[in-house]
């Protein structure tokens, strides 16, 4: 095709795009520039005109800059369609251009003023050894100038981002460079510490830690961010494969190859040829890194695009949808930004004159502009958190909290960006979201969040922290020692046979319980971490065959077997998130084995699981299975089969408590060998009521959420929980299910709710024989009893006696009710210490004389503060020795508000809104913990 053949298709071709933009100015003399006007003032050199010019297509515009000082500069691109870009480099100072076309001519003033901003990028040529700077190259006799490529690239990359902000209204920002006297960008060259072969024999994955710690070690700086070029980047036509070519950023610093470097301008008056060359790559001899389009102008436009995307890594930026952001494929198209018309290549044979919607951007701009790097002139600043997090996993909110004023919230989904919410005027110090409406604008599930406040200060909320840890499987097994990961290609070889052992000799391990939902691996094995591999296993129980997604993270390299089975396969180098794979499987009645094996190349090192049902709700920790299962065995408790001892503590308000109370006390109770706590269901101790059903027994949405977020917790955590309910107003709170009929209903509504989570019992009536409000009879006790076996017949059952038992009481709560295991409330006084394993024997051969023994649990012994008498630490070991050589089944560090108190305090479990139980107990109660020895 001729020239102007081309020309004429191109003129067409900007025609039809742009001719309403053009349209008005026809009439008028002379280019016209649009996107400056004379006077402005740019804190970067290279400045870049766009405008229009009544000129023939294809006639040449010219660009003359004059300035004191210096020697006049000439630069000429084309008009075409009546439209014209063009490049011009300002000195320092003023700045007085004239653009000529068609025989007319504009004068244009800009000013020039360099930024003041000590947050810069740098840019550093990395070499071998050697120190030999040369590049791979198709042209014969090329000069090798690396520096004066990196300058007009540099540049290039500048003027981008200032015009992309400024497009989106947040002014010409964009970052600063180093710079000489001559305006020239400072190149470091730095010598590696190893031959070339070293650096060409190793992936791109170690490349970057290498390097970044070379740089960290030798020349640190906390006020840049360095863009690295490798200078020893070569393409192998025999392997088709870059060496030592990479693409990575994030942090302090960038890391891109220069395989096709010899495309790239040296000047800025060659950036138009560049961005026009069809020469097409040769294949035996360079590296095509641009998306198989194969010419020399789309190499550069790709290679500068991807050198920015990484960049912008460095500033936080993930990837995004947008097809034409440079943190998406965007980034082939920078050239955009700075020509009209972009010529053929491999796969397509006419030029393409593209619209305006078409040119790469930033599409979360707003994160760059309150960066503290695009801020142009130097200020100070106030280091503080962007904001402060509060998540309420059962309200399902979150709050930010910020000190300074959040002036970004960017939501990502997974590691896309995916919408900002920019506040440009009175940056709030508080903001309140609901997560579910996170999880939607964040397109789904893995949403994270980055804040940036007033101060340039950057906070970063992971998926993690916003996705409720009780919905992940969380409680693993882990093998003792990882195996070497010898490479990234292909997964450690094992064998069905393998699979099976591993499989059993993590069954005989203790589990382990992470607090998070991201199960870490790097505190697991201290030796070393990086290529190495491990295992982990867990048994999920399900209550019959089930269709169910499995969805897994990992970083890095991932495998799952279900039963044995291979179900998830993702041989992935990636930093770890929630939700990054969904699995379809099938969970059969009894136990499943979920054998996971994780490799780690370098650096963080873990991953996520959680399941859901057909429905989309969550399996384990929410609905439809659980880890552990409580029962009994003639007259013990057994956990997951094993005979346990519950040892336990009063709980009673814990659905007043914020999460982080109760994931701390929850982390205490377990140091201190804890296994079990005892939470009311019906709870409205000083005016707090936090009862998980009203008066009539029906559900308290908010509360009985927190009721079965707390019993999951207590579930991936191996432990059970005491939920107990209460006729009448009892010690505490308005009278509340004052009838049988709300009562059943209370209880109906409890079992419901949490019947898939199988490590929790029901106390049916707290102190039913008390003969005040609190009353239930025995006729009452069986038909709830009976009501809880029609809607969940393993579900074990008890209803606490206060004080001791009697023969024909004991006779009617293990005949004639059919309780699963007593709960008497024995005496507090002086005495009651020294009683406790006489009187548990007494129960125990009452019961075999009546033909049924059940468990003996003393879920509410005394408590300090209660009456005249205070029992020490030595009464509790006492008390809790008795029960154990009597032959109960369980025990409980009861403890409460104190009576004796004007306003009652402390209050201990009663009452959590003034912090956590364990920073509420007195000095006596806590020398019982470090006393009771872990039965």
């Amino acid at each position: 095709m001729t020239v102007t053949r081309r020309l004429l298709l191109i003129s067409v071709a900007l025609s039809a795009a742009c001719c309403l933009w053009v349209g008005a100015a026809l009439a008028q003399a002379g280019p016209r520039v649009r996107n400056l006007r004379s006077g402005d003032t740019l804190r970067y050199p290279l400045a870049l005109l766009i405008g229009e010019a009544d000129a023939t297509d294809g006639e040449p515009l010219t660009v003359v800059r004059r300035a004191d000082g210096h020697e006049p500069r000439n630069l000429t691109t084309q008009v075409l369609g009546k439209r014209f870009k063009a490049l011009v480099e300002l000195v320092p100072g003023a700045n007085h251009l004239t653009l000529s076309a068609a025989g007319q001519s504009t004068e244009l003033d800009l000013r020039y003023e360099p930024q003041t901003n000590p947050y810069y990028v740098r840019l550093i040529y990395y070499t071998d050894e050697s120190r030999n700077t040369d590049y791979q190259t198709e042209i014969e006799g090329d000069p090798q100038d690396y520096a004066a490529k990196l300058d007009t690239a540099a540049k290039l990359m500048q003027t981008f981002t200032a015009e992309t902000l400024n497009d989106q209204g947040y002014g010409r920002k964009t970052f600063s460079l180093e710079l000489d006297e001559q305006q020239r960008v400072k190149m470091h060259v730095v010598r590696g510490e190893h031959p070339v072969e070293h650096y060409r024999a190793t992936g791109a994955d170690a490349l970057y830690p290498e390097i970044h710690e070379h740089l960290n070690r030798t020349m640190p700086d906390p006020f840049a961010k360095n863009v690295v070029l490798m200078a020893f980047t070569r393409w192998d036509p025999e392997q088709k494969r870059g060496l030592a070519h990479a693409a990575l950023g994030g942090g302090d610093m960038a890391l891109f190859g220069t395989p096709d470097l010899f495309t790239w301008p040296s000047l800025i008056e060659q950036v138009q040829a560049a961005f026009t060359d069809e020469r097409r790559v040769d294949p035996t001899r360079s590296f095509d890194d641009s998306a198989g389009r194969s010419a020399y102008w789309s190499q550069v436009a790709t290679q500068l695009g991807a050198t920015l995307h990484e960049t912008g890594h460095c500033f936080s930026l993930p990837h995004s949808p947008d097809p034409f952001c440079i943190m998406s494929r965007g980034f082939d198209h920078l050239n955009r930004m700075f020509t009209l018309v972009e010529p053929p290549h491999a796969h397509r044979a006419e030029a393409y004159a593209f619209p305006d919607k078409e040119i790469a951007h930033f599409s979360v701009a707003a994160r760059l502009a309150y960066n503290r790097w695009f801020q142009l002139d130097r200020r100070e600043y106030q280091d503080a958190p962007a904001a402060e997090v509060q998540t309420d996993f059962a309200a399902g909110t979150i709050v930010l909290t910020s000190q300074h004023g959040m002036r970004v919230v960017g939501i990502n989904g997974g590691d896309v960006s995916r919408e900002d919410d920019v506040f440009k005027d009175d940056p709030p110090k508080r903001l309140g979201y609901r997560i579910a409406d996170l999880s939607r604008r964040g397109g789904g599930k893995g949403v994270s969040l980055v804040v940036i406040d007033a101060e340039g200060n950057e906070t970063h909320i992971g998926a993690e922290q916003l996705t409720d840890p009780q919905q992940f499987v969380r409680a693993w097994r882990f093998a003792a020692e990882a195996v070497d990961w010898p490479s990234k290609d292909r997964f450690v070889e094992v064998s069905p046979e393998r699979i099976a052992e591993l499989t059993n000799q993590l069954s005989a391990r203790e589990p382990d319980t992470s607090p998070g939902a991201f199960i870490d691996l790097i505190p697991r094995y201290p030796g070393g971490t990086d290529n190495r591999a491990t295992y982990a296993l867990c048994t999920l129980r399900c209550d019959g065959e089930r269709k169910a997604t499995l969805y897994t993270g990992s970083d890095d390299a991932l495998r799952v077997w279900l039963n044995g089975r291979l179900v998830v396969e993702k041989l992935v180098l990636r930093p770890a998130g929630p939700d990054q794979d969904s699995t379809p499987i099938t969970l059969k009645a009894g136990d499943n084995q979920l054998l996971v094996e994780v490799s780690n190349g370098g650096g963080g090192w873990g991953f996520y699981v959680r399941l859901e049902g057909e429905d989309g709700t969550p399996l384990f920790g929410g609905v439809g299975m659980a880890e552990t299962v409580l029962a009994v065995d003639q007259t013990r408790f057994t956990l997951n089969v094993e005979p346990t001892f519950l040892y336990g503590i009063s709980y009673y308000g814990a659905l007043g408590a914020s999460d982080e109370t109760i994931r701390a006390d929850l982390d205490d109770m377990q140091r201190h060998g804890l296994n079990w706590v005892r939470v009311w269901a019906t709870w409205s101790a000083f005016d707090n009521d936090v009862s998980a059903v009203d008066a009539d027994g029906n559900a308290r949405p908010e509360f009985l959420a927190r009721l079965k977020a707390l019993v999951a917790d207590c579930n991936a955590r191996g432990m059970v929980v005491d939920v107990t309910l209460s006729r009448g107003d009892g010690a505490a709170g308005p009278p509340r299910l004052g009838t049988h009929e709300a009562h059943a209903r209370a209880v109906e509504t409890i079992v419901t709710e949490l019947k898939p989570l199988r490590n929790w019992y029901v106390d049916l009536s707290n102190e039913r024989n008390i003969r005040d409000p609190r009353y239930t009879s025995f006729e009452e006790l069986r038909d709830l009893r009976e009501r809880v076996r029609g809607l969940d017949p393993d579900r074990l059952v008890t209803a606490s006696q206060g004080g001791d038992i009697d023969a024909e009481e004991l006779r009617r709560y293990v005949q004639e009710v059919g309780v699963d295991f007593i709960t008497p409330h024995r005496p507090r006084d002086s005495e009651s210490p020294s009683q406790t394993e006489a009187k548990t024997r007494e129960y125990l051969s009452r019961m075999a004389a009546l033909g049924r023994v059940v468990p003996v649990h003393y879920q509410e012994p005394f408590r300090r503060d209660y009456g005249a008498w205070h029992p020490t630490a030595q009464d509790f070991l006492t008390d809790y020795r008795g029960a154990l050589a009597g032959g109960a089944a369980g025990w409980c560090l009861h403890n409460g508000s104190s009576r004796s108190a004007d306003d009652g305090r402390p209050r201990r479990s009663f009452d959590l809104r003034d912090g956590r139980l364990f920073d509420q107990l007195d000095g006596q109660e806590r020398e019982a913990i470090t006393l009771i020895d872990k039965p």
